[in-house]
């Protein structure tokens, strides 16, 4: 599988789990199990893509600090989305603000990883 293969993948994956994400909080809860257990299994599968496209990409060059820098918002805003991911789940926390860091952590690692692949390809 090529590099952009895998960009390809991840970003189809990406935009699954984003869509699925909103549909599940418009339903509310309880969350239905299947629906919650897809898109938990499909953001897995769009981060293990991500970090086979990385560890590929990162093979063929040195990677300037600023990219490192990037790479490593997007690793602590992905554990970030999971851990608010299970938090929304369990359903004892503070609702509205879970929701809010789980969405600007989204944001986060969505423009960190897109910066980071285009300062790589720009090189």
């Amino acid at each position: 599988m090529s590099i952009f293969q895998k960009l390809i993948g991840a970003g189809i994956a990406y935009i699954i789990t984003i869509c699925m994400g909103i549909f599940l909080s418009r339903i509310g809860k309880p969350y239905n199990t299947a629906l919650f257990n897809v898109h938990k299994l499909v953001a897995l599968a769009a981060v293990i893509l991500t970090v086979l496209m990385f560890k590929d990409i990162l093979k063929t060059i040195k990677p300037e600090i600023y990219i490192i820098i990037l790479i490593i918002v997007a690793v602590i805003a992905i554990i970030v989305i999971f851990a608010t991911g299970a938090f929304l789940s369990i359903g004892n926390t503070p609702y509205i603000l879970i929701k809010t860091i789980h969405i600007v952590s989204q944001f986060i690692f969505i423009i960190s990883v897109a910066l980071s692949v285009y300062l790589i390809l720009k090189k």
